[in-house]
This record gives structure tokens, sequence and C-alpha cells, in this order.
């Protein structure tokens, strides 16, 4: 697991709780509201960071998130700072904490415009009215802006943090990525099961509803990037199988591995949010297990428009690199409009 270099995690995090209880000030960050599972956890480190540097304690709320199946984070890592459990605080969380409308406000407006501004506005006056009760406790929809810039340098020496922002994060993940048991277990059967070798390049295609928010990348791009490294075998994070059969036609010489099954032509999270409990257990531990096995390969190559890939940059930047940006990928996610304007080929 990607956790195995933070070999001091439990002093590390021993440091963290102390710290992150001495701030009077207090955020209550939402996951699992609305965003893809790595979309919400890059959120939540930024968040985080954000915290440690503005003296304010985080506090995480993910009970019936929508990628829990029975509590939320707890279903699937082990905690890390207080979690939101009791009632009646889990139902006030549940509906007047947010993170603000952005794309997939407009995916879900596909339901009724009218459906999705009504909703907004109740959740909008929820929000003032726990404002009023609580001032010294922020809600995601508050800061959230906030979250996504970055200073110069992090000097964090409670938790051995100084460096850039890539730098920090890199320590918030090591941190916070700690599977429990029976995730563990699950994880460890599925990367058994494909039976890597133990030197392998790794890469993200994605597919499926990423193209509402742009243009996906052909296999050219990536390809590029392998026939460079020294190995032959490569894992692939996909959510659509034909670009597996794309690969393995195209360039037998190479061996092929993906926890990706052959019916799966895509992933489109209006539809993952309406899966039951079960079926999204089943998907994130392959996501998770996908996301592990990457980052113990030799080299990852991932692109600026991913979060899993985002991701990969923020827990291994020493091995990751994009076929779209000439920087850090977290760069990407904190300035998009710096993303380049020559790209690559694409696939409609």
């Amino acid at each position: 697991m990607i956790i195995d270099d933070l070999l001091n995690r439990e002093e590390v995090l021993s440091n963290y709780i102390k710290l992150n209880k001495s701030f009077r000030r207090t955020l209550v960050f939402r996951m699992g509201d609305s965003g893809g599972f790595f979309s919400e956890y890059n959120g939540m480190i930024l968040a985080m960071l954000y915290c440690l540097t503005h003296q304010t304690r985080f506090i995480l709320h993910s009970y019936k998130g929508n990628f829990a199946r029975e509590k939320g984070w707890e279903d699937f890592f082990l905690p890390f700072c207080t979690i939101i459990q009791d009632k009646p605080d889990v139902y006030v969380h549940t509906y007047a904490n947010f993170r603000p409308f952005g794309l997939h406000g407009k995916i879900q407006m596909q339901d009724g415009v009218w459906k999705w501004q009504l909703k907004k506005r109740v959740l909008n006056v929820l929000a003032r009215g726990y404002n009023l009760f609580y001032p010294r406790t922020y809600l995601t929809q508050d800061l959230w802006d906030q979250f996504f810039y970055s200073q110069p340098h992090y000097d964090i020496p409670e938790l051995g943090i100084n460096g850039n922002i890539v730098q920090a994060c890199h320590r918030l993940a090591q941190m916070t990525w700690h599977f429990n048991g029976k995730t563990g277990e699950e994880i460890q059967v599925l990367e058994e099961g494909l039976k890597l070798p133990q030197r392998y390049v790794s890469c993200h295609i994605r597919g499926g509803d990423k193209f509402m928010e742009t243009k996906l990348l052909t296999i050219d791009p990536y390809m590029e990037r392998i026939k460079e490294q020294p190995y032959k075998d490569i894992f692939v994070l996909t959510d659509d199988y034909t670009v597996i059969d794309q690969l393995a036609t195209q360039y037998p010489t190479y061996k092929w591995y993906t926890l990706c099954e052959e019916t799966e032509r895509g992933y489109f999270h209006q539809n993952f949010s309406k899966s039951d409990r079960e079926l999204k257990y089943r998907s994130l531990l392959k996501l998770l297990a996908s996301v592990d096995i990457m980052a113990r390969s030799q080299r990852f190559i991932g692109t600026t428009t991913s979060n899993p890939s985002i991701f990969m940059d923020i827990c291994r930047p020493d091995i990751s690199e994009s076929v779209d940006g000439d920087k850090n990928m977290l760069y990407y996610l904190l300035y998009p409009e710096t993303r380049l304007r020559s790209s690559p080929p694409y696939r409609t």
C-alpha cells in the first residue's frame, strides 16, 4: 500500500490530531456529496491543508455519502480525525453542508431544472440558518473556493511538512490513505488475482461521462510515454474495456492488466449515484485497488483532467507524469486555465 513509505505514520497521525484539536475555529467538511470519489478525496486533502495553514479544526462528515456502504469514510479507511456520527448532527450536515454546484450540478439538472434549482435554494436556506447558530463553524460551501489556492511554501513542522503544495498534500495523503482491515483484505485478493510482476508501468485512461468536462484522449499519447519505459507489463485503470481491446490489438507485444470487466463501457457518475450500496461498494473496491496497484508501479502515466490521476500525482509525485501537461497534475486542478493549449489527439 502507498502508506508504506510513511514509517512513522502513528507519530505523524498523533501530532496531527493534537494540532488539529488546538484550533478554535472549525470546518465540518462534507465528503461524498455530489462528486466522484477522487474528486471528493482531492478536495478533502486541499481542505485539510487549508485548515492547517489557517488554524481551523478539520472535522469530517461522510455519513451516507454518495460512496458509502454504511458509514462513509470508515467503510474503507481508518479514521484520522473527528468524524460526525451522532444524531441529529449527521442529519443537519447531510442537508445543510454541501459542496458548491459545479459540473455535477449540471449533470443532475437532467432530472429536471426546476427540481435542482429548488433543492439548491432549500439547501442555501438551511446553511444560512446553521451559520447563525454556529458562527465559528464553517461548512464546506463557506470555504470551498479558498481550498483551491496554493502558497509558495508550506512549513508545518509537527507533520514534517516543509515544501510546496505537492509535498504538503503528499504527506496528508500518506496519513489518510490507510485501509481498514476488511478493505485491505479484499483489495489484496483483487491485487493477487492479477498476478502482476514486481516491475510494471501503470496508466489511467478515462472514458464514460468525462466527455462532459473535456474531450477524451486517444491511446496514442499514452503509448508514446509507455514506449519510453523498459517494461512490457502495463496495468491500466480504465472504465471502458474497449480501451483494453484496442491496446491489446494494436500493441500485442505488451502484456495488459486491468480490473475493468469486459462488460464495462464507461463510468457515468449519475448512474453510479443511483446504484445500490453493494454495487457501489464493489466498484469502489476495484477503484481503490487500482490506485494502490498504480502507486506501486515504476512509472505512472495520467492526465491533468482526471481526479484519480491528480491523486496519484499527490501520493506518488516521484513516479507520476501527465500526457497533457508540463507541471504537476495537482497544479492544473488549482489553475485549470493553465492546461496546455497544444493538446494530444482526442477521441469522441
